[in-house]
């Protein structure tokens, strides 16, 4: 493969932005990979950020940090259930209430439901 910008030189490497053969006049080594040019360099790093970002919260989401948002919203769905019931409401504010909880609860739920099925599919490629 020739480099992009001298084509009559052989490429060293292809740049981890654009995919472009960069030879050894032209590369610069970002230290997350090959960049050809001061543009996809700048490119580079803002990947390399976001992979140890990434990096970084699927750590944090493993165990059970990954259920306090669902717990949460179950919790306050209850709450306004229970409030609603327990305090002699009627009418439209008993039906707006219990609609209100009722959705947190099934939100909740259904929030768990998928980080339970990530987790299951994660632990079976090994990646958590």
């Amino acid at each position: 493969m020739k480099c992009f910008i001298h084509p009559s030189s052989e490429s060293i490497g292809i740049c981890k932005h654009c995919s472009k053969g960069t030879c050894s006049v032209c590369v610069i080594d970002t230290g997350h990979g090959i960049a050809c040019s001061e543009s996809c360099k700048e490119h580079v790093l803002l990947l390399a950020s976001l992979m140890s970002s990434t990096t970084a919260a699927t750590k944090i989401n493993r165990g059970g940090a990954a259920y306090l948002m669902p717990a949460f919203l179950f919790f306050m769905g209850m709450v306004f259930v229970g409030h609603a019931l327990f305090t002699g409401r009627s009418g439209q504010s008993l039906v707006f209430a219990l609609v209100l909880g009722g959705g947190f609860v099934l939100f909740g739920v259904g929030l768990g439901a998928v980080q339970y099925a990530w987790h299951k599919r994660s632990r079976q490629r090994g990646a958590v």
